[in-house]
């Protein structure tokens, strides 16, 4: 059976501002290990592509100017406005938590496949996000004009914010994000080491044959909290990785694939760093004239 490729973020300026926390995204957000010391830890683990791509941090950083924009036109029509909360590094996750199937033994013995609990941070995030689902009729009109987004307070803030900054990196970035992921997924080693951890699910009476099937099982996803049976299977497959040394043989798949492209497309990449920084300088003088 061919190994299925993990979900890769595919973010647009123009879609930016939309973005919840949650969004931040699939299988890759979860929350910051809490596994013992000898065991892998997804939040330590850095790839080449990370000075490139957007963190979490930095997408609540330009929501956060988007939303002050946002705010002083609402209030100027006379209406409320519920911000977001300030931007924090604390409690954001690892952009690579989940990047090989559940990478923590903590998560797997509470959670299973399930992911955690939001932070107190993100709750309250993804509930200013909620309300402005539900916004009167005014509000809706005075935030995304007459027709719909793109328009209004919402459109002007956006303009101002990522409108000012280079808009076609992104796409050649998720790109190659997205090709290099399957480029290192069939690396032999990997192929090899995947085939070693399906062997060992298979001896503890769980026969995925890679361990995207075994996080994507339908059964996990009837239920709003994890069984006994998915906490066991999901402790089976981290017993089975770091019996077979999976995570880090993968990663280091994942680094050399990288680098080559990095190699090979040097001035593209320098571009996309002058576009992120671009971006993010906007955003955050956005925040200090505020």
């Amino acid at each position: 059976m061919p190994l299925r490729a993990r979900p890769v973020l595919i973010v647009t300026l123009t879609a930016l501002p939309l973005i919840a926390a949650a969004a931040v995204v699939s299988y890759v957000s979860v929350s910051v290990s809490d596994a013992s010391p000898a065991e892998p830890v997804p939040a330590a683990m850095s790839l080449p592509f990370d000075a490139y791509e957007l963190s979490q941090f930095d997408v609540h950083t330009i929501e956060a100017a988007q939303d002050v924009l946002i705010g002083a036109c609402m209030r100027e029509q006379g209406l409320t406005w519920q911000s977001l909360p300030a931007p924090t590094a604390a409690g954001t996750r690892s952009p690579h938590a989940r990047r090989y199937g559940i990478m923590d033994a903590g998560d797997a013995g509470r959670y299973g496949y399930h992911l955690p609990s939001p932070s107190p941070t993100q709750a309250r995030r993804d509930a200013v996000w909620a309300a402005r689902e539900k916004l009167p009729a005014t509000e809706k009109l005075a935030l995304d004009g007459a027709k719909g987004h793109g328009g209004g307070c919402r459109g002007r803030a956006r303009a101002q914010v990522t409108g000012k900054a280079p808009q076609d990196w992104l796409e050649p970035l998720n790109r190659y994000a997205s090709q290099t992921f399957e480029a290192a997924q069939r690396a032999p080693e990997v192929v090899a080491v995947i085939r070693e951890w399906s062997a060992c699910m298979k001896e503890a009476g769980y026969p995925y044959p890679g361990p995207f099937e075994a996080v994507g099982d339908g059964t996990w996803w009837k239920t709003q909290q994890p069984s006994d049976r998915e906490r066991a299977v999901a402790r089976a497959d981290m017993r089975c990785k770091q019996e077979t040394d999976l995570i880090p043989i993968w990663a280091e798949a994942d680094r050399r694939v990288q680098l080559g492209v990095l190699r090979q497309h040097a001035g593209e990449f320098r571009r996309m760093a002058e576009a992120k920084k671009a971006l993010l300088d906007l955003a955050r003088d956005t925040l200090r004239q505020a």
